[in-house]
């Protein structure tokens, strides 16, 4: 085997069509062997000749460009969720639901084979999901396999007042699907038996249901041929990325991307995935509010967000050139104490009096303001929000920001006046 051979094998694999990697492969093989056995006829050349070098290195110049699978669109995730709710007893419903849990927990399809008991909880509007992994790619080391990754999903997304993880996990309860029945978390599914195997799903396997499901929900094959299962967890992450409202240690913790420090202490608490949820619900809020659209061109969605921000600006100058003219402080200002505040308090945050109260017009989801700018939970107060006892809104055409309303219980006084105070610093801080 010597340089001489060498080169005439690798134009040998170029002429036959080989991988752009085969030649490159091929020098790291025969160095590996050499490294170990010493081959007689390498013996004292320090390292491949440079036309066996620069043969392989513009081989592998020929590799096509890699093409990253495209997140889902928000009417695809609608779908899926309204088909896994209207379709529970169908076989699909078991892969529809098994493909939203790996949107919304941001897991691959890999990692979510080997799944723990799969639990869910519900209070008023919020459905959450909680479960575990035995085998994910993170998992290098002897005792990082040993550890259960926890997954904290919501179960409810952009379709309000059916949840779908209600319906997958009724359709696995009725294919015996998971354990104890399978000991893998989703199965192939055989046509000729009509029931679930007990070999685990590939995902090719994932991807060809996945357009079946998206080609009786009435979408082109032209649209349903562009996903696969690749695209499961980058939809959310690709979402929560044009929001602009996710830090980076949130989006790495989305994705189950993790630094060393801070590996075990997430591993073993669930907890620490319980403000992700609260952000994601948020967002979701907005895309059904129409505030945010992830689809959008790139150009589109900076365009609108220069615009929102924009009215938000205008709408605090023209607040403030009020209230210098009225003398009068602001709605979110306005210190509490008068008879009218007293007597009008929303029954669900009565320790709120309502000048700190605001609804948003379209949605009608109430916030609590911290400052002359800012609610509670971070948001900027803008045009699209008016007082809660404008008269504009009843109580039971309203629902409370989960962050506002648990701020805001934080910071009243027990004292049995029921009178809410804001920190100096704001509820956000």
């Amino acid at each position: 085997m010597d340089e001489t051979k060498i080169y005439e094998y690798l134009n040998m694999l170029r002429s036959e069509g080989c991988s752009a990697s085969a030649p490159s492969s091929f020098l790291e093989a025969v160095g590996f062997l050499h490294n170990i056995v010493e081959v007689k006829s390498l013996v004292g050349a320090p390292s491949f000749s440079s036309r066996c070098k620069g043969l392989a290195k513009d081989h592998l110049k020929t590799r096509s460009q890699r093409k990253q699978a495209p997140p889902l669109t928000v009417e695809i995730v609608s779908a899926l969720e309204t088909y896994v709710g209207t379709h529970f007893r169908s076989h699909k419903a078991v892969i529809a639901g098994h493909v939203l849990f790996c949107i919304y927990s941001c897991a691959r399809w890999a990692d979510t084979i080997r799944l723990t008991e799969i639990t869910e909880f519900h209070k008023g509007r919020i459905s959450i999901v909680e479960t575990a992994t035995e085998h994910h790619k993170s998992a290098l080391t002897d005792e990082a396999k040993s550890l259960f990754l926890p997954y904290l999903c919501l179960g409810a997304g952009l379709v309000e007042g059916h949840p779908w993880s209600k319906a997958w996990l009724a359709a696995r309860q009725i294919h015996k699907v998971g354990r104890p029945h399978t000991w893998a978390s989703i199965t192939s599914w055989s046509d000729r038996n009509n029931k679930f195997t007990t070999t685990a799903m590939s995902s090719t396997e994932a991807s060809l249901w996945l357009r079946e499901v998206l080609d009786e929900c009435g979408f082109t094959p032209e649209v349903a041929s562009t996903v696969s299962s690749h695209s499961l967890k980058s939809t959310l992450l690709s979402w929560s990325a044009k929001s602009g409202k996710f830090t980076d240690p949130q989006r790495r913790q989305m994705g189950h991307h993790m630094d060393a420090q801070d590996r075990s202490m997430l591993v073993y608490s669930r907890d620490a995935y319980a403000p992700i949820a609260v952000a994601v619900r948020l967002m979701l809020d907005d895309i059904l509010e129409g505030g945010f659209n992830p689809d959008l061109p790139r150009v589109e969605r900076i365009a609108k967000a220069v615009e929102l921000a924009a009215d938000g600006s205008s709408s605090g100058e023209s607040s403030s050139t009020d209230d210098e003219e009225d003398g009068e402080h602001s709605p979110s200002t306005k210190l509490p104490g008068f008879a009218s505040d007293l007597n009008e308090r929303h029954p669900d945050i009565p320790y709120v009096p309502a000048t700190f109260v605001m609804v948003h017009k379209l949605s009608g989801v109430m916030h609590v303001s911290s400052s002359e700018s800012t609610f509670a939970c971070g948001r900027k107060i803008t045009s699209s929000f008016i007082n809660w006892n404008s008269g504009s809104f009843e109580s039971v055409d309203t629902n409370i920001c989960a962050q506002c309303r648990a701020k805001a219980a934080l910071h009243f006084r027990d004292d049995g006046s029921e009178q809410y105070e804001p920190s100096s610093e704001g509820l956000s801080d």
